[in-house]
């Protein structure tokens, strides 16, 4: 949903800028295109201060492998080796840039009815055990053999 909001508020600003400049207040620009009020006076706000719409320049190393020319061509499924970039980076740009989510396919395993009976009496007999709280009396062990006598470094 937010990823949503930021789309439209990026298609919205040249016509909040045309408004502007049209000397619409940020009340009638709020009105108008039915966008949040707070959205309005913030662009407002940055027009006024920097002359411009656009954001900050951002810290950081800049994006190299995730540009818009290369999230195409992956969306076009043309091979990671053909585009010369990691498996990971692929994989970021399918999961962040086109939002796609990856799935394997599992097969269930196919139950006779015969398979299904000893299976459902299997769990009866448990549900019983259980039900009679003998689970408690279980002991697991590993066979380990525990020394009681103290070692001294000498």
């Amino acid at each position: 949903m937010l990823f949503y909001r930021i789309v439209i508020r990026k298609d919205r600003r040249p016509s909040i800028l045309q408004l502007l400049l049209a000397e619409c207040t940020a009340k009638a620009i709020f009105k108008q295109l039915q966008i949040p009020l707070r959205t309005v006076y913030n662009d407002v706000n940055k027009y006024k201060e920097t002359g411009t719409m656009e954001g900050k320049p951002k810290n950081g190393k800049p994006k190299s492998a995730t540009t818009k020319e290369i999230v195409k061509i992956i969306r076009e499924k043309i091979a990671a080796t053909l585009v010369g970039i990691s498996a990971r980076s692929v994989g970021r740009i399918v999961t962040s840039h086109l939002r796609l989510r990856s799935y394997k396919i599992r097969k269930a395993h196919m139950l006779t009815k015969r398979m299904k009976k000893t299976r459902f009496k299997r769990f009866r007999e448990r549900l019983k055990r259980f039900s009679q709280a003998r689970h408690s009396d279980i002991l697991f062990t590993d066979e380990c053999l525990f020394s009681t006598d103290q070692f001294l470094n000498t």
